[in-house]
């Protein structure tokens, strides 16, 4: 990532991260005081994700998708 930015910026950090095979904007700040603010659990930011799965879905399958899952902590990732 850090090879397509212009030579001499200031040092600068991505906010999160993307997976290998995602795509998406990735935020850059300067700012860690202003990462830190957006990227913690408590602000509740919303997020989207758009999921491709190798299989057409039958019935069962979308509703478990509907239905969401449970993060490491226990909260609901619907």
């Amino acid at each position: 990532m850090y090879a397509y930015l212009p030579e001499g910026l200031p040092w600068i950090a991505p906010i999160g991260r993307l997976d290998k095979a995602s795509e998406g904007l990735l935020l850059l700040t300067n700012d860690s005081v202003w990462a830190a603010r957006i990227s913690a659990p408590e602000t509740h930011l919303d997020k989207t994700y758009h999921v491709q799965i190798g299989t057409i879905a039958d019935e069962s399958l979308l509703q478990a998708l509907r239905n969401g899952i449970r993060a490491n902590d226990g909260e609901s990732c619907a």
